[in-house]
């Protein structure tokens, strides 16, 4: 399929980069809202200015925590929040996504190519990777949702970063858990 022909109704450019941020502040710090707001706007900012690849989301993604950083450095309940953002340059018809902590990416593509991006900077899918517990366990633990990366507080955390280079066309979702908590799987989502 052509470039064009992937995404749409959106009027692309040959050399047209299109570029998502959403960030869900961390509800357990102060002005979770002011750290989701700045990393947001600095991440976006930069993926716009060059950022369609891995190490310009990896890039803007250092951006984005070092402007968090500085909102209350020092202070123990610091403006936090988590991050998931893409770039998709039309050129090439290719997704970049990173991300820092929960926050989430799909593809759900039109022939029924549903998947989940992302892996969660989580208690719970950290106890799933190492092997010590099964999905099902790890999601009935008080710990589960527990983020282990985050934008703030001092962190300067190594995002996850993944490419996509879709076959068919579909839609690309970034959300928070405030969606994903209700429908984690992606062909349900689709």
């Amino acid at each position: 399929a052509s470039p064009a022909s992937l995404f749409g109704d959106v009027l692309i450019t040959p050399a047209t980069t299109l570029a998502a941020v959403v960030c869900d502040g961390v509800s357990t710090v102060r002005r979770p809202e002011l750290a989701a707001h700045t990393a947001a706007t600095v991440a976006l900012d930069a993926l716009l200015a060059d950022g369609a690849d891995v190490p310009g989301m990896t890039a803007a993604v250092a951006a984005a925590a070092d402007a968090v950083a500085r909102l209350a450095p020092g202070v123990p309940d610091a403006p936090s929040c988590t991050l998931v953002a893409a770039t998709v340059d039309t050129a090439t018809a290719t997704i970049t996504v990173g991300w820092v902590g929960d926050s989430r990416a799909y593809w759900l593509a039109e022939n029924g190519d549903a998947r989940l991006l992302t892996a969660d900077h989580s208690w719970a899918a950290e106890m799933v990777g190492a092997g010590i517990l099964d999905a099902a366990s790890a999601m009935r633990d008080p710990r589960a949702h527990a983020i282990t990366r985050w934008l703030g507080g001092g962190n300067a955390p190594e995002p996850g970063t993944t490419t996509l280079s879709p076959d068919a066309p579909g839609v690309l979702l970034l959300c928070s858990d405030g969606l994903w908590n209700y429908e984690p799987d992606a062909p349900d989502l689709a």
